[in-house]
């Protein structure tokens, strides 16, 4: 198994998404879970900005491939 971890912000301006931060874990034989942390330290004070995450994972199971995404919901948080 491997799996993707995205940090992304949203830019207004060019409407999308875009990575702020990623990571990478893997290939883990027999994982039937995994973690991947990813983290941003907000230097815009008293600046609004909406987030999400992303997750991707692939896994082979009696050789057949199998491929997995998912987006968090956004989140709003104003730098302090």
């Amino acid at each position: 198994m491997e799996t993707w971890g995205d940090l992304l912000r949203w830019n207004a301006a060019e409407g999308r998404y875009y990575t702020l931060d990623n990571c990478y874990k893997g290939p883990y034989y027999g994982a039937t879970t995994q973690e991947c942390d990813t983290y941003f330290n907000c230097s815009h004070p008293n600046t609004t900005r909406t987030y999400r995450a992303a997750t991707s994972g692939y896994s082979v199971k009696n050789g057949i491939g199998y491929w997995g995404y998912d987006e968090s919901p956004s989140v709003v948080r104003t730098c302090t």
